[in-house]
């Protein structure tokens, strides 16, 4: 009994340093197992005792305290009473003792977990956002390459000076470069994204594992280890007379350096979780085959169905669909994103397929799901929120339609409007406000509000912002307002012509739409 009385002290420090049994045995230069067996009852040296007090208390006062008091009970562990040290331990006490010592490992691993899954999830974000400014940035780059083209084609034509010529031609070669190397971020941000959504499902599976592990073995002690206690989560050389393009550099930099720490991060994490699969008990077999081989099988066939329903047999993909949705619960487990997106597109071909009863259910069955895993704001949730207004709407529901609307509105009460997933979500609004709802007037506000938010945060010449303005000119048009809506396209077509190009199927859209409404004036 006085070995377990030091055990349980010395278990009682453990818990309340923060520390994990990994750390805490390094630095006093110790194996993890043997630390689980101290702490589970074994006599230990005095020199790990005293170690271990001072790498478990902050205090020197209080420090010199506990070691006191170790010491006291280790000095009774090792002198037991008279008659206590011949008793030989039951079998009941020795299965206590064992279970003890696995309980306090799995602890350990559950918590290490516990933490993975947070950075992971950190890490999913940054790449998720990274992704999304990249998209703007390349936009913004790809206009200045064809605004510098152009400048440069009309300072040869105007013989300009050699020194402007050469100036725009080493912005121009700049930019040209600057493209490509935010389009190289954008894949590393993606597929530093893709990794961590499946490291994610990994770890909590594991989590899952090690929490089911650890409710066994409390079942065989009488002093269980508490749940885990997560800690919180803690020059240029630029071309001379070129802002633009020193700008761009920084961001560039910028977005390297957070591609290079995430990076970093999940090295360490698959690392860790290689050296944990392979030495943990607890974990299923199953987990040696990697996720990653799943997901691009699950990914291949996602896009084969996608490829039938195209070519017109929208029920031959759902026929396809609906055993890819099982088998990707399996394989990749329920939350997965691709399991998810799986449901989605059984949903959609489902209701190209005809029935639009059924695509509702399935969209609203999915849709709680991705509101649980990946967030109400997340661009796939407010996507399924898009298409269960507008199958309802095709349903003749427009009262459900109004109300799946409203849903859609929540996410916004939790971000700045001008947020990108903001600026998502009111454009999806807008249209379905006009499509699903047939509230024109509320379309057009909504639209007009979001145009200026979108050239604030986006700049007027962005794809986004080219297509509220033509959702803008078209709402006028609507409203029957259609002198408001020919002068909103003639100021519209000539800013796509110079973003998109003449021959861009907006431009052309644009083009056709304003000589239909001009004609029809002049027959007026």
């Amino acid at each position: 009994m006085e070995a377990e009385a030091l055990a349980v002290m010395l278990r009682r420090q453990v818990d309340s340093c923060g520390k994990t049994l990994a750390e805490l045995a390094k630095e006093i230069h110790s194996s993890r197992t043997q630390l689980s067996v101290y702490l589970s009852g074994a006599v230990p040296r005095r020199e790990l005792v005293l170690d271990l007090v001072k790498a478990t208390t902050a205090d020197p006062r209080m420090c010199e305290r506990r070691r006191a008091e170790a010491l006291g009970l280790l000095d009774a562990a090792q002198h037991p009473a008279p008659g206590a040290a011949g008793l030989r331990p039951s079998s009941v006490e020795l299965e206590l003792a064992a279970a003890r010592v696995q309980q306090i490992e799995t602890y350990d691993r559950l918590t290490r977990a516990l933490e993975q899954r947070d950075e992971l999830r950190e890490a999913e974000g940054n790449s998720r956002k990274l992704v999304i400014a990249l998209h703007v940035m390349i936009d913004q780059l790809e206009h200045r390459v064809t605004v510098l083209t152009q400048e440069g084609e009309q300072l040869r034509a105007a013989h300009a000076q050699v020194h402007e010529l050469e100036r725009t031609r080493e912005q121009l070669t700049r930019a040209t470069v600057q493209v490509d190397t935010a389009k190289a971020e954008l894949d590393r941000a993606r597929s530093k994204q893709r990794q961590a959504e499946e490291l994610t499902v990994r770890v909590q599976e594991q989590v899952r594992q090690l929490t089911d592990e650890l409710d066994r073995l409390r079942g065989h002690s009488v002093d269980a280890v508490g749940d885990p206690v997560v800690p919180q989560s803690p020059h240029d050389d630029g071309v001379a007379g070129d802002p633009v393009g020193d700008d761009v550099d920084q961001a560039l930099v910028q977005a390297a350096a957070v591609n290079d720490a995430d990076a970093d991060l999940l090295d360490k994490i698959t690392g860790e979780l290689a050296d944990t699969e392979a030495a943990a008990p607890v974990t299923a077999d199953d987990l040696s085959v990697t996720v990653f081989d799943r997901a691009a099988d699950v990914l291949a066939r996602l896009q084969e169905a996608t490829s039938l329903g195209e070519t017109g047999d929208a029920a031959g993909a759902v026929r396809v669909l609906a055993v890819l949705v099982e088998e990707a619960a399996v394989v990749l487990g329920p939350d997965h994103p691709y399991a998810l997106s799986a449901r989605v597109n059984s949903a959609h071909w489902r209701g190209r397929a005809g029935d639009r009863t059924g695509a509702v259910a399935a969209l609203k069955e999915v849709l709680v799901d991705q509101e649980r895993v990946l967030g109400p704001a997340h661009f796939d949730t407010v996507d399924t929120q898009g298409n269960i207004v507008r199958w309802l709407a095709a349903a003749g529901e427009p009262e459900e339609a109004a109300a799946a609307l409203e849903h859609l509105l929540e996410p916004l009460n939790v971000l700045d409007q001008g947020h990108p997933d903001a600026l998502t979500i009111r454009y999806q609004m807008a249209l379905l406000l006009a499509e699903g709802a047939g509230n024109e007037d509320a379309a057009l506000a909504t639209f007009q509000a979001l145009l200026v938010d979108q050239v604030r945060v986006l700049g007027p010449d962005h794809h986004d912002t080219l297509a509220t303005r033509h959702q803008i000119a078209l709402g006028h048009w609507h409203v029957g307002d259609v002198n408001g809506a020919t002068a909103r396209f003639q100021e519209l077509l000539p800013d796509q012509v110079r973003v998109l190009g003449p021959q861009h199927r907006n431009s052309i859209a644009t083009r056709r739409s304003l000589a239909r409404w001009q004609l029809g004036s002049a027959n007026s």
